[in-house]
């Protein structure tokens, strides 16, 4: 590890990076999803929780090809999107799914450790999701 990889590990205190709204396979999008997945690996000491696919994609296929050219031990990627009340807008709205897992790794760590994985029935619930596409 050099000098500057060391500085980059101690100038921002994060462990968790979320990256609601950028989505891989979108225009533009694909340089921030790997500069995120670069700094995380760089630092060994981060994760990122990110979205390959938008909303309007519904194929199994294409949803694993995306996620499988995001070959990493620090990069998590979840599908489909959902839909979860939005108290503004008066109603449901579809959001990527990393907007609610933020939430249920939150819960995990609050009631097991961040070492056990946000799955299952009590640890891997997503309380606030209406239904899933």
């Amino acid at each position: 590890m050099s000098h500057k990889d060391l500085i980059c590990v101690d100038e921002y205190d994060f462990n968790l990076m979320l990256l609601p709204g950028i989505i891989k396979n979108q225009t533009g999008h694909s340089s921030v999803v790997t500069k995120a997945i670069d700094v995380c690996e760089t630092r060994g000491d981060a994760f990122v929780v990110l979205d390959t696919v938008g909303h309007s994609t519904t194929n199994i296929t294409t949803v694993t090809t995306e996620a499988k050219s995001l070959d990493s031990n620090y990069a998590a990627t979840y599908w489909p999107w959902v839909q979860t009340p939005d108290q503004q807008l008066g109603g449901n709205v579809w959001v990527p799914p990393s907007v609610v897992i933020a939430g249920t790794y939150a819960f995990n760590d609050k009631i097991g450790a961040p070492w056990f994985a946000p799955a299952g029935l009590n640890r891997g619930v997503l309380s606030n999701v209406v239904q899933a596409k």
